[in-house]
């Protein structure tokens, strides 16, 4: 997961990804702070989820949606209680074609009916993948966008600023540094050198948009990509560790359990349960 989350790939035909995911006490699926140009559209299947959305925490309960819209940081919390949500990303370009080429941005918290019926029909054609499913879940999709922008859109007064400050503008670039530097050695000092802007500025502003501050956005990112090659890529601790920006091992394990929950060794035992059942 980066800062700016890269979703769809130059070949890609279907405007849609979807995903399912669900957490236990021994396992987290909150995802970092990030932002695309897509808008996702979060479902709660089961249990209680929150997500953050410019940090303005949306809480969501069984059978209740959160929308992100175009461009808005956003993320889930790593400690949640149990629940389950189902994911749906739309492309850009193909809600352009749908609502045209302007920034609509919509009411984050819903519990309509027909809006969940809607997305609950894309999540099944997604899931099954039945002859035409792609055709089936557009045209849903169509239909979806359809609704949120008639009856859940912000009147356009209230938007210009939502995703446009200069202070956001300034976080993103900070986020954009920190993601193509995080590996190696990372200050305060060099993240404001680039930014242009004095440290102290740059911490005040980060906090403000983010609510949180830079170390713990920087440790929350490297404890990320270290639970992924550790999930994903089958890394050993070290070399997740060191892969993700870590010098110093003892330091690390302290870290991870701070911001994930659990020791990263509980993280691989937890694999390597799930993998054998």
């Amino acid at each position: 997961m980066s800062y700016y989350e890269k979703v769809f790939s130059a070949s890609s035909k279907l405007p849609i990804t979807y995903h399912k995911d669900t957490n236990t006490i021994n396992r987290y699926v909150g995802f970092h702070l990030h932002w695309h140009e897509h808008i996702e559209i979060l479902y709660f299947s089961k249990g209680t989820g929150i997500v953050y959305v410019n940090n303005v925490p949306i809480q969501a309960s069984e059978g209740e949606i959160v929308v992100i819209s175009s461009n808005m940081l956003h993320a889930m919390p790593s400690k949640l209680p149990n629940c389950t949500y189902h994911c749906i990303i739309i492309n850009k370009v193909f809600i352009d074609n749908i609502l045209g080429d302007k920034d609509i941005f919509f009411k984050e918290h819903i519990t309509d009916i027909r809006v969940i019926n809607l997305y609950e029909a894309i999540i099944k054609e997604m899931a099954e993948r039945g002859e035409l499913f792609q055709s089936q879940a557009a045209a849903y999709c169509s239909l979806l966008l359809g609704e949120l922008a008639r009856n859940f859109a912000y009147s356009e007064r209230n938007t210009v600023s939502m995703t446009k400050s200069p202070k956001q503008k300034l976080v993103k670039k900070a986020m954009a540094f920190i993601m193509r530097n995080y590996k190696g050695s990372l200050s305060i000092e060099a993240i404001a050198e680039y930014i242009g802007c004095s440290k102290y500025y740059l911490c005040h502003i980060f906090k403000e948009v983010t609510g949180q501050t830079m170390i713990d956005y920087i440790n929350i990112l490297r404890c990320s990509q270290v639970k992924r090659f550790i999930l994903d890529e089958n890394y050993s601790i070290t070399e997740a560790a060191y892969s993700s920006g870590f010098n110093n091992l003892s330091y690390f394990t302290k870290i991870y359990k701070k911001y994930m929950g659990i020791l990263p060794s509980q993280e691989k035992e937890n694999m390597m349960i799930g993998s054998t059942r």
